[in-house]
Order: structure tokens, then sequence, then C-alpha cells
């Protein structure tokens, strides 16, 4: 199976069925927050994107997520919440609050490409007393 296939959280269809947004999530280790999020994506077809539809998606799509988080795994290992990546320069230009009031998103600093970055964090989520400094395997750093 294609790895972005197994990453699809929600899917959007039009009237006639067609595919016309998507959202994505895969666990990553960030290293600002020395803990484990899930990435998050979302495309919409442009002649779709409706005020409100991005927002919808997201909240769709982290409270999933979130069940998914609290299933189970190791404590050190679970997911925090969620972080992405704003590259749309409209949305950076426009969406300056430092937490978006629908998503609960909070800005967290730039990428090195100059990026958004923002993350929501799960209700149940606790900062580890032992973080993990790395992917598994990596050691402690």
């Amino acid at each position: 199976m294609n790895g972005r296939l197994r990453q699809l959280v929600i899917v959007v269809s039009n009237r006639v069925g067609e595919v016309v947004g998507v959202s994505t999530c895969f666990k990553v280790y960030v290293k600002q927050l020395r803990n484990h999020m899930y990435a998050f994506r979302i495309f919409i077809v442009p002649e779709y994107r409706i005020p409100g539809l991005t927002e919808i998606i997201m909240l769709k799509t982290r409270d999933f997520m979130e069940g998914i988080s609290q299933e189970g795994g190791q404590e050190n290992t679970r997911c925090l919440g969620m972080i992405t990546i704003v590259e749309n320069e409209r949305i950076m230009k426009n969406r300056t609050e430092a937490i978006w009031p629908a998503s609960k998103m909070v800005y967290i600093g730039n990428s090195p490409q100059g990026h958004h970055m923002r993350v929501c964090y799960f209700k149940k989520a606790m900062i580890s007393l032992t973080p993990t400094f790395g992917p598994p395997g990596e050691g402690k750093g």
C-alpha cells in the first residue's frame, strides 16, 4: 500500500463523488518539543476552497487522531497533538493570530524555509517526566 495512502484521515467529495479534499497525518518526532506529534496536512481543490472548510476538516482530523493517540503505545512515544507547516503565503499573511480561534492551532515559530509552524495539543496530552531526546533508537542527547 502506498505510504501516503496509509496517512489518509479525511476524504471530502463533491456531489458526484469526486475527491476534492483530503487530510493526512503521520507520526513525527519534533526535536523542538522533545516529543512526538502527528504531522498534519490538508489539501483542498482550489474551486472547493470555501471559508471554514479547512477548520472543519482540521477539527474532525484532530478528534479522530486524538482517539487513536489514547489507544496505546508507550507513554513516552504517544503523540501530544498535531503539528503543521503552513506553506500557503496567503494564509501566512492573513491569519496572523497567535492562536487560531476555531482550531486552537498555536504559532510556535518558523521552519528553516520561513513557513509558519503551528501545533494543537490533545486534551489529555501530558509532557513525559522523562521526555525522549530523539526518535526511538537514537539514545539520549
